[in-house]
C-alpha cells in the first residue's frame, strides 16, 4: 500500500540524513518493520537533533500523536 511505501521512503530518507536504527518498534528508524503505528517519534527527533544541533523537548508527544489530536477543517 502507499502507507507502507511512505514509511519505507521515510526510513531510507532518515539513513540519507545519517540517522541510524533506533530500538523503538514504533519509530520510523526502527530496524524491524512493524505494520501499523509507525511515525516520527521523539527518539527519531532526538537522534536528528543530536546529529544536527537542534533542540527538542522530549517531554512532548510523538509527532504522529500530535497530528491525531489536530482536527482538519474541511
Amino acid at each position: 500500500s502507499s502507507d507502507v511505501a511512505t514509511m519505507i521512503a521515510a526510513h531510507e530518507f532518515g539513513h540519507a540524513l545519517g540517522l541510524i536504527h533506533i530500538d523503538d518498534k514504533g519509530s520510523v528508524m526502527s530496524e524491524i518493520y512493524v505494520p501499523g503505528n509507525r511515525c516520527v517519534t521523539k527518539h527519531d527527533i532526538r537522534e536528528f537533533c543530536a546529529k544536527y544541533g537542534c533542540h527538542y523537548d522530549t517531554k512532548r508527544d510523538n509527532v504522529c500523536t500530535q497530528a491525531k489530536k489536530t482536527k482538519v477543517k474541511g
